[in-house]
């Protein structure tokens, strides 16, 4: 259970609940009163409670309502179900205190799920992403990564990206550069790179997995771009393209690349393919993920083999496109830009995480792959990101 106490007369702010104080009041008859939101567990779903008292004001003739739920008022409280609640809003309840002359009222903002409250952005939309929502089983539990400290928010880290072009979007950071200089302009790298990085508590969109993050645009087909990352310290590259093969005859060097930014302390992700067949990936040294559904079964369009090391959720989250908006897109695409983040995210805390190492990591924490008989095509399980942190504050002796 957790429990957290509201100040009256609390500022919006960035923590788990936020209370914001409103209303009228005078200073003959001032109507300040505190909240305190607790949330249980009964059955399947959660009770949430908001208890209230009054601080200057004698509360005979006071009346207590609320936008939603029940106010008891023997005990000084307001309770409500979570069935009540769209999986997909942050849950908003208003209680208002009346003597029939003045009123105050105070809004709390709460999403519980499982017994830990929503990371609160103030990004309007970020409720729409699955990776704020621990209810869901494929969901990597990024947003209780952040509620309990397990990851360097405040530590710069340059993350890469190759892609054919990527659109500039208000709600993302402008690419700190690109390899090789010119960039076609192409939606696919702004919703890419929107999962990993898009501005959180900006008060607009959404907000990516990573904060403090540098953004970078290559062309894995243009060789040089292993020295040219090396030498930006951007050492986590995602390649969201699912027909990445070394052995092709026009991919001559390819290995090469992959293994000089390797060697300096790089780490590849690299999305399975959205063929539903057997990947076509062939390359060493880099980590390839496939793509499960919300609930930890295989997506129908993710491709699988011997060559896919880890799974992730690939289906559909709103993310940042051309035109300044924002759209509903699914694939490995995005499955992979997730385990991507997860590893800069390790890379912030411990600058010194490689390849062999995040894989490890990756592959010892992953949570099992639902609903199939084909376990082994989709790795070592699904993403958890939460259990990956714990196990290098482990290695690294920071427990």
């Amino acid at each position: 259970m957790k429990y957290l106490s509201l100040a009256p007369l609390t500022i919006c702010s960035l923590f788990l609940v936020t209370a914001c104080g409103g209303g009228g009041g005078s200073d003959s008859s001032p109507m300040a009163f505190s909240l305190n939101a607790e949330a249980d567990t009964v059955d399947e779903n959660k009770t949430f409670v908001v208890e209230y008292e009054f601080d200057q004001l004698v509360d005979a003739n006071i009346t207590v309502t609320a936008d939603k739920g029940t106010v008891d008022t023997v005990n000084k409280q307001v309770s409500w179900s979570a069935y009540e609640v769209d999986n997909n809003t942050l849950e908003t309840i208003t209680v208002t205190a009346s003597n029939g002359i003045d009123s105050y009222s105070q809004t709390i903002h709460l999403s519980v799920i499982d017994t830990d409250y929503v990371f609160y952005f103030t990004d309007p939309d970020v409720r729409n992403q699955d990776f704020w929502d621990d209810r869901n089983y494929a969901a990597p539990r990024v947003n209780s990564a952040y509620i309990d400290g397990l990851i360097a928010e405040d530590t710069p880290i340059n993350i890469a990206m190759s892609e054919i072009g990527y659109i500039p979007h208000p709600d993302m950071p402008e690419l700190a550069g690109t390899f090789p200089d010119k960039n076609t302009k192409h939606h696919h790298g702004t919703l890419v790179g929107s999962l990993m990085v898009a501005l959180q508590n900006n008060d607009q969109g959404i907000a990516g997995i990573v904060s403090n993050a540098e953004l970078y645009r290559i062309t894995y087909t243009t060789l040089g771009w292993a020295q040219y990352l090396i030498d930006n310290e951007a050492l986590v590259l995602n390649i969201s393209y699912g027909g990445m093969e070394c052995n092709r005859s026009d991919r001559i060097g390819l290995q090469d690349e992959i293994d000089t930014y390797i060697n300096a302390g790089g780490i590849i992700i690299i999305s399975a393919g959205n063929d539903a067949y057997t990947t076509e990936q062939d390359c060493d040294n880099v980590i390839v993920v496939a793509s499960v559904d919300i609930d930890g079964s295989p997506s129908r369009f993710s491709s699988f083999g011997g060559r896919v090391d880890i799974s992730a959720f690939g289906g559909d989250q709103l993310l940042a496109d051309e035109n300044e908006s924002y759209k509903y897109v699914h694939g490995t695409s995005y499955s992979s830009p997730s385990v991507a983040s997860a590893v800069a995210l390790g890379k912030q805390k411990y600058p010194q995480l490689n390849y062999e190492i995040a894989l490890l990591a990756l592959t010892q924490t992953a949570k099992p792959v639902l609903n199939t008989s084909n376990i082994k095509g989709y790795g070592a399980g699904i993403l958890d990101a939460y259990a990956f942190l714990e196990w290098l504050d482990l290695y690294y002796g920071n427990d």
